[in-house]
């Protein structure tokens, strides 16, 4: 079991894609699943880093989709309050290339566009 400041630290490693997918994932074997509230919060702001990211090719379509895989099963992490809807939307469609259309250059920039104009109505 890991210490709650020792988790906060793991899961902000996550949010913000700061190392490859394999060591996040070896980083989230010791973290539990289940939490009393977040413990972080996805904003539009580490999205929009990751979309960049993936458009520029920093990071792989495999990646980039197992990146949304281990948000989208964490109870720990919460969404920017005024997008939590649009942001969950983001997260199931990115982790679920299978069912919602696949994850391409076009999809990420759409979506950067979509959290831009988002940006502006706040």
């Amino acid at each position: 079991m890991v210490e709650q400041s020792t988790r906060r630290e793991i899961l902000e490693r996550l949010i913000t894609f700061a190392a490859g997918i394999e060591e996040l994932a070896g980083l989230l074997d010791g973290v539990p699943w289940d939490a009393d509230g977040a413990q972080v919060t996805l904003s539009r702001v580490e999205i929009t880093s990751a979309l960049t990211r993936y458009i520029e090719g920093e990071i792989s379509e495999r990646d980039f989709i197992e990146w949304a895989n281990l948000l989208e099963m964490r109870e720990d992490i919460g969404y920017e309050a005024s997008l939590e809807e649009m942001i969950g939307t983001f997260v199931f469609e990115a982790a679920n290339p299978e069912l919602e259309g696949p994850v391409s250059v076009l999809w990420a920039r759409s979506w950067l566009q979509r959290f831009d104009i988002e940006s502006e109505s706040l």
